[in-house]
């Protein structure tokens, strides 16, 4: 892979670039427990995730102590292991969604300082923390920036596999850096299906089998034992529900 970068004489300092981060991580999170839950997915969000911290049953999530199908577990577990951490509060229900908005942000910088540099990656992160959607996701009870992070680390695998298999196709079969980022790149989908369904596999592929069809690159995508991971992320989850839900799938399928 070959990028042209800035010159590193005039790139902004280790020091300067952490501190403006930090500054922009703090702005992002700033006040997020300080108003009420203001909206009616807030208020059903974080309700179902308190059930969850008060029952301790993460596996299938509870609405007014009902069955809540309509979303999967990921999310609200991880919303509910901050209740269970820092109370029942709008600080504990809006942490989830701040850290998976800075850990997008901070992916999406990495990436641009593999290729770029240190003003690149400041840039990249800055604007992917604060843009208006990101930002207000980042500050509310709603698993968007959780599926968010899970399809960019996707991307950013098979970005790298794709390079990786077009650099050296005819390397023997054996386990290769560009299997690893494709592993990596499935178990991140299978992850973002249990935070929000199949939109987690849909949109990823649809971006990375193109673009690996260009390149000639199509097994970095379509590796056979890659999907496996996947289903090996999801299934357990499905069957343990499956099993106090006898017609759960059909219920989501159908």
């Amino acid at each position: 892979m070959e990028f042209s970068s800035t010159s590193e004489g005039h790139q902004i300092s280790t020091g300067a670039a952490v501190t403006w981060l930090l500054i922009v991580a703090l702005t992002v999170g700033y006040g997020i427990g300080g108003y009420g839950l203001i909206e009616v997915d807030e208020g059903r969000n974080a309700e179902v995730a308190r059930e969850i911290a008060a029952t301790n049953n993460y596996v299938l999530p509870h609405l007014n102590g009902l069955p809540y199908l309509d979303k999967p577990i990921l999310y609200f577990a991880a919303v509910a292991a901050s209740i269970e951490v820092f109370g029942v509060n709008e600080f504990a229900a809006r942490l989830a969604s701040l850290l998976f908005g800075l850990a997008t942000a901070t992916l999406t910088g990495w990436f641009a300082y593999r290729f770029w540099g240190r003003d690149a990656a400041v840039v990249a992160a800055t604007a992917t923390a604060t843009a208006p959607l990101a930002l207000g996701l980042s500050r509310t009870v709603i698993m968007d920036t959780m599926l968010s992070f899970f399809m960019v680390l996707a991307l950013v695998c098979f970005f790298f596999a794709v390079e990786d298999r077009a650099s050296s196709p005819s390397e023997a079969p054996t386990l290769r850096s560009w299997d690893v980022w494709t592993f990596i790149a499935w178990v991140a989908m299978g992850l973002g299906v249990l935070t929000k369904g199949p939109v987690a596999v849909a949109v990823p592929l649809l971006v990375a089998a193109p673009y690996a069809f260009r390149r000639r690159a199509s097994l970095a995508v379509w590796h056979p034992l890659a999907p496996v991971l996947m289903f090996a992320v999801v299934l357990p989850w499905v069957w343990a529900v499956s099993r106090e839900i006898p017609n759960y799938l059909h219920y989501v399928v159908v």
